[in-house]
């Protein structure tokens, strides 16, 4: 269904691009809300259920600060008019997305939106119940390990990825969007480059500052917090932004917003299709704290040999284990999200360590941080299933994905 939805709004939106590119305004202002009219009007008619409506204005927190006024906002609610103005103004709880439009998409543009979206950060207000799930969803994704009680007991890259997915969940998702800019994929990426070495003696900007994507024309960078893209850390370092030039910005857009709605509870994950191919990005920037204050940063500057379709986005699959890892899965599947006590599992003890380190590195299951003895699931809905070949197949079925690919191998195994 999104990618029905995300073909419709990409080829309503260059509809539109043509149209507004045949007005030769002397007034850059209103050629400025031409794009943001067309954005909110656009991504309007895209909304997947009655009560969500787009809105520009202002945000507003519970101390009465207010962010900067924002182009685009996907709220629930009405808030309140701004008198003799279409601008309205919203609590944070109200709003599930800022989008900040730019007609064209510079160091300018870079700079303008970023501060932009960072003002909403700095508004306050508490955290709803729901940010911890969706912070311990990302965090297992990432880290594949367990999220503890106790915070401080984390290596400090768990740490600083943790604080990051809190503030990308409690607040709202930050898009910047350019309709025009970067001619290639390649001076698209070097101008976010430049523009966060340009950063990196602000005051107060850190890896939580960024956008939660940025989106170019014909090119895209997301922040690597799982929401909706997220690959684990390798060797110490967080990949923390992402690029693709293959993926339409609508679909990102769209993805983006609608993963969003799904962490809140306000759509289904059958809303998303099948979800049996996993969207490929390209590293850009990968990070890791100094301190609880300051990251480091590498940059990957080398792009990928080839944009081939077929190379960028693979089939999904689940993760093919031994007897005594698929045991382990069925025990930790019947124990409803408490872990597993290791010391009480009736296995030969080389047995169960081959099963747990299986477990480990498929992002699977992982030991707890301060007790070894315990085992924990690290997956929404894990389950497993023996195939007809008598492979053992484990994988994330809380949207049914393992489901569906279950009934696609059978039936292509059966020719039914």
């Amino acid at each position: 269904m999104i990618r029905t939805a995300a073909e419709l709004l990409h080829t309503l939106l260059e509809i539109e691009k043509a149209k507004l590119a045949e007005w030769k305004l002397p007034h850059n202002p209103t050629i400025g809300d031409m794009y943001e009219g067309l954005s909110r009007n656009a991504l309007e008619k895209h909304l997947p259920f009655e009560g969500l409506r787009v809105a520009s204005g202002f945000i507003k927190d519970r101390t009465d600060q207010w962010s900067k006024q924002l182009d685009c906002m996907v709220v629930i609610g009405e808030g309140t008019q701004v008198p003799h103005t279409d601008s309205r103004v919203f609590t944070l709880d109200e709003v599930v997305a800022v989008v900040e439009v730019k007609k064209n998409l510079y160091s300018e543009g870079l700079d303008e939106g970023f501060n932009n979206l960072r003002s909403v950060l700095r508004l306050d207000h508490e955290q709803p119940p729901i940010v911890s799930r969706m912070v311990r969803q990302c965090f297992h994704i990432l880290t594949r390990t367990p999220l503890p009680d106790d915070k401080n007991s984390l290596p400090l890259l768990h740490q600083g990825i943790y604080w990051s997915l809190v503030t990308e969940a409690a607040w709202p998702v930050r898009i910047l969007l350019g309709y025009y800019g970067y001619a290639s994929y390649d001076s698209f990426r070097k101008g976010i480059l430049k523009h966060l070495e340009s950063l990196d003696k602000t005051p107060g900007w850190n890896a939580a500052s960024i956008p939660s994507c940025i989106i170019g024309p014909g090119y895209s960078a997301v922040k690597n917090t799982a929401m909706p893209w997220g690959t684990p850390t390798f060797n110490g370092w967080w990949p923390l932004l992402m690029t693709n030039n293959v993926l339409t910005p609508a679909y990102v857009l769209l993805e983006t917003i609608w993963t969003r709605l799904n962490l809140l509870g306000f759509i289904p994950s059958s809303w998303f299709g099948e979800d049996l191919t996993n969207d490929a990005w390209d590293r850009f920037v990968d990070a890791k704290p100094e301190s609880k204050e300051r990251w480091s940063f590498s940059v990957l500057e080398e792009l990928p040999a080839t944009t081939d379709q077929a190379q960028t986005e693979s089939a999904w699959s689940p993760c093919f284990v031994s007897l005594s890892a698929f045991t382990l899965v069925k025990l930790l599947c019947n124990r409803d999200s408490a872990p597993l006590d290791l010391s009480c599992v009736d296995v030969p003890v080389e047995e169960l360590e081959a099963g747990v380190t299986e477990l480990e590195q498929h992002g699977v299951a992982a030991r707890d941080v301060a007790d070894r003895t315990k085992l924990h699931l690290l997956t929404e809905g894990c389950s497993g299933v023996i195939l007809p070949d008598g492979r053992f197949a484990v994988g994330e079925d809380n949207t049914g994905r393992l489901t569906r690919w279950v009934m696609k191998y059978t039936t292509a195994e059966t020719g039914q």
